[in-house]
């Protein structure tokens, strides 16, 4: 055959062809002729005639085969054929020829439909061969004749207890089943029944099977063949799948209710009955967790079993909860948990669980089971649905079967809370507009609103008070969009969307003046918006330029000083060093001279006189030389930034430890905290002389009638020293200047002091990140408290 072309095969087939212009019989195949005989064409001569035949008995009843003439391509019809008392089951493929316009058909026979017309012994033979479980039994259902070794094993009795005899009806779990089979017995025309049934097979709570029935006649005697499939698998889908439609159906339906915001019911009580239906619980709740004023959490119910017609007791306890708006705030309960631990209980015995144990509520139905599932969005429960008192108890079924109402609910929650935000959002909106319109209205600044284009759409009242009033609606809106443009410069950009300016500007006949504009540009999907604030900072800039001024002339002036402070100092450390060992040898000559005087002429009264003045030249010598040495100290502290070589000390210890060292002990009363054992990290020499210097100014102004007090103290987060003195006291007048360098009270004449010591322990404190604070009252005494952070 090769290099020949391929031959085609021609499908010849046909069964029955028909001229579809005349309706006549063009052809009939052998096959037919020999299956049914000559007779059969008398009957099909034309396509009515066919088509008369095969009606009566086609599946789709009285009407025939509903054909599509029009149609191109294969057709394919079932139906019965009675031909000659004979049923056939009937399956005929078919097509039209549109350009020859012939219709063509083949006949498919697949069997008889009263396929068991054979002898009783070969039917017998047949059950007892066949793989799937089967019974034969009599017309009357009486007598089981073949049970078949496939149907033994689904027996739930022994075979030993079932030969007493039994009734078929006690195998139907439904009895509508039963009697479905015994009408298509008595009455029914067809052969054959296919029916589902639950049978009392295999499983103690039934099982269900695919039943096919069929009525034969073998030796002229009626009998039944039952032929059982299992169909459990098939049945659980089934249900699965309608227990899902029926479970979406109720949540579309809550979904729905709670969108179109329709009147009536509410879409928490609607989505609570659609889970008690569905979980067949008798009581529960739905609700949100929220929070309270205090920030702690509680449970807010939307919609819950209405108790109230129980009994006196729980008409109470409902009413209250209505009055309460259903608002629970105590979690030491089973529902409670649910949200406290965040995870589901089921609990089918509360009694021995311990968030219900001994736990009962008057008026409130006694919790037989509970069911808690929370609602989350992410980490956190937002709500909560509590079922109680299912009969037969909760499952992890239950727990799948919530699934699509927590989802709904959870969506609900968000969706209410959006709404809500929503609403707070627009009211806060319209007050913010209405204070805004007011400010517009009444503010001496000019606020402008502009779009992309610098096209104005608002102006306040304020421009005719900004602005010379002589100038046009249009002079003004030009200075303000040349402004404006100026500002919208990356020179004066501060943040990705905002601009601040200060510009001069001609705004009235009398000169420039200063005017700072704040620009805020907004991007809100497509639209573009400039707002601005522009006032008038003239005055303000010239003051800060007044400030600065003297801000220089003072920085100038510390400057001046603290040079003069030095050369001072440094040019007074030499003569004081001649003066104060002049002093010294003064006195030396001056006791030796004493000495020999009164070996030789007695007692000199001059030479006393000038001990005492010499005395007071040596004590001012010394004061001065503090002075001199303490400028020094200052200028160096002020001037640099001093290293703490810190250390830890225990506070009490170190306090008393100074006042030894100092001998301050026995000139003060040291009365320390009881139990007071604060570690402290200080500068040993800094904090020293900080007390030393403290203690000193209370001996010093402290009077003589009674000892200064010295207190180490700690409470909570506090600790420090408190050095009290019951002497002079300080003037209100000079109690805020205590701090400054120099300063002196102005009744403390007559005292030694250098006006630096305070100023040295305020300066010394802060270092350590604490604080000096001081309380006086003039001629009562002084408290000075020393205190630190931990």
């Amino acid at each position: 055959m090769t290099g020949k072309a391929p031959r085609v095969t021609i499908f010849q087939n046909e069964d029955l062809i028909f001229d579809l212009k005349t309706g006549n019989l063009i052809k009939i195949s052998d096959r037919l002729r020999l299956r049914f005989g000559g007779s059969f064409d008398s009957q099909v001569q034309t396509f009515v005639g066919f088509e008369r035949l095969i009606s009566t008995f086609s599946d789709c009843g009285t009407a025939g085969v509903e054909r599509s003439f029009d149609k191109v391509g294969d057709q394919i019809f079932n139906y019965t054929l009675d031909w000659q008392g004979v049923e056939f089951l009937i399956r005929e493929l078919s097509w039209v020829d549109h350009k020859k316009q012939t219709f063509h058909s083949v006949i498919f026979i697949q069997d008889r439909k009263n396929i068991f017309e054979v002898s009783y012994n070969a039917l017998v033979e047949i059950v007892e061969k066949m793989e799937s479980p089967a019974i034969l039994l009599n017309q009357t259902l009486t007598r089981a004749i073949v049970v078949n070794a496939a149907t033994a094993p689904l027996l739930n009795q022994p075979f030993s207890v079932l030969a007493a005899g039994f009734i078929i009806k006690d195998f139907f779990v439904e009895e509508q089943q039963f009697l479905k089979v015994i009408k298509w017995i008595s009455e029914g025309e067809s052969s054959t029944l296919q029916c589902d049934a639950k049978l009392y097979l295999e499983k103690a709570e039934g099982t269900w099977y695919e039943l096919s029935l069929f009525k034969t006649s073998p030796d002229d005697k009626l009998l039944i063949l039952c032929i059982l499939k299992n169909i459990s698998v098939q049945k659980a889908t089934e249900e699965k799948l309608t227990r899902t439609n029926e479970l979406l159906s109720r949540v579309v339906e809550v979904q729905n209710h709670f969108l179109s915001k329709s009147k009536g019911a509410n879409p928490y009580d609607l989505l609570l009955s659609n889970i008690l239906n569905v979980i067949d619980a008798k009581l529960g709740f739905v609700g949100k967790v929220d929070f309270d004023e205090k920030g702690k959490q509680v449970l807010r119910i939307h919609a819950a079993t209405d108790i109230s017609s129980t009994g006196e007791e729980s008409f109470k306890l409902y009413h209250n909860h209505v009055k309460n708006d259903f608002l629970f705030r105590h979690f030491d309960n089973l529902f409670g948990a649910c949200i406290v631990e965040s995870k589901i209980i089921l609990e089918n015995n509360p009694s021995t669980n311990p968030h219900a144990k001994g736990k009962h509520i008057p008026g409130h139905p006694t919790i037989e089971n509970f069911l808690g599932v929370p609602i989350f969005k992410g980490d956190e429960v937002i709500g909560l649905v509590g079922l109680g008192n299912k009969v037969e108890g909760f499952t992890d079924q239950d727990i799948t079967h919530l699934k699509p109402f927590i989802s709904a609910y959870s969506v609900i929650i968000e969706a209410y809370k959006s709404e809500q935000d929503k609403i707070r959002f627009e009211k806060d909106s319209m007050e913010k507009a209405q204070i805004l319109a007011k400010v517009a209205d009444h503010s001496a600044d000019l606020i402008v609103v502009m779009d992309d284009e610098f096209s104005f759409e608002f102006i306040s009242p304020s421009a005719s008070q900004f602005f010379d009033h002589r100038l046009t609606n249009e002079e003004i809106q030009k200075k303000i969009r040349a402004l404006l443009k100026k500002t919208l410069n990356s020179e004066y950009q501060i943040s990705e969307d905002r601009y601040r300016s200060r510009l001069k500007m001609s705004i009235r006949n009398e000169g420039e003046y200063w005017v700072e504009s704040n620009v805020t540009s907004l991007y809100e999907e497509s639209n573009h918006k400039v707002i601005a604030v522009i006032r008038d900072v003239s005055s303000q800039i010239n003051f800060e330029q007044r400030l600065i001024g003297s801000l220089k002339k003072e920085k100038q002036f510390n400057s001046f000083l603290s040079d003069f402070m030095n050369i001072v100092s440094h040019e007074f450390k030499t003569p004081l060093a001649t003066m104060i060992s002049s002093v010294e040898l003064t006195k030396y000559y001056l006791e030796k001279l004493t000495t020999n005087n009164l070996q030789t002429l007695g007692k000199i009264p001059e030479l006393e006189n000038i001990k005492i003045h010499g005395q007071k030249i040596e004590r001012e010598l010394d004061n001065l030389h503090k002075l001199v040495i303490h400028s020094l100290d200052y200028e160096r502290f002020v001037n640099n930034s001093p290293v703490l070589k810190k250390e830890k000390v225990s506070l009490s210890h170190f306090v008393k430890d100074t006042l030894q060292t100092h001998d301050f002990l026995d000139k003060v009363d040291y009365v320390p905290d009881t139990d007071i054992d604060q570690a402290v990290e200080w500068d040993k020499f800094l904090i020293q002389t900080s007390i030393t210097n403290l203690v000193s100014n209370a001996l010093k102004y402290g009077g003589k009638s009674r000892k200064p007090v010295v207190r180490p103290f700690q409470k909570n987060e506090l600790f420090g020293i408190e050095i009290t003195d019951y002497g002079i006291g300080i003037t209100e007048e000079d109690l805020p200047f205590v701090f400054t360098p120099f300063f002196r009270g102005s009744n403390s004449n007559g005292i030694p002091g250098s006006g630096f010591g305070l100023v040295a322990v305020k300066n010394f404190v802060e270092l350590h990140g604490g604080t000096v604070s001081i309380e006086s009252k003039l001629g009562t005494g002084t408290k000075v408290t020393v205190r630190f952070t931990k």
